[in-house]
């Protein structure tokens, strides 16, 4: 069974950066070998800052699950799977995502192996 992750995107990972969007979402994992799969969700409340500093609120709980089939490590010679670049377009980065990783990898490793998850977002912004 999977065990869910809450993991924080603040929005100072962003600085001098207006308008963020989500374009796709990836993952990679340190620690294990082979690929495993996983599912992300999106912050349900979240916001965009407009270039006058302003920020408005956007409800994203209707975003559906991302599920990515192909999580691999970082040091993989391929990358990862990238998913959501049309349910997760535009959507705003910043805020709690939820993550769970499955219990095993392809290699039969257990999930207690697993040192770390990279999430990688491909965002667009002003």
């Amino acid at each position: 069974m999977a065990r869910v992750l809450s993991v924080n995107v603040p929005d100072t990972l962003f600085p001098q950066q207006y308008y963020v969007r989500c374009r796709a979402v990836g993952m990679y994992t340190l620690g294990v070998h082979g690929f495993c799969s996983a599912s992300l969700r999106l912050p349900r409340d979240s916001y965009y800052i407009h270039s006058d500093q302003t920020k408005h609120a956007v409800n994203q709980s209707t975003t559906p699950l991302q599920r990515l089939c192909r999580v691999v490590p970082a040091n993989h010679n391929k990358p990862t799977e990238r998913v959501g670049m049309n349910t997760v377009f535009n959507c705003s980065p910043v805020g709690e995502w939820e993550i769970s990783v499955a219990g095993r990898t392809s290699t039969g490793e257990e999930r207690h192996h697993l040192k770390n998850l990279i999430l990688e977002l491909i965002v667009v912004q002003q």
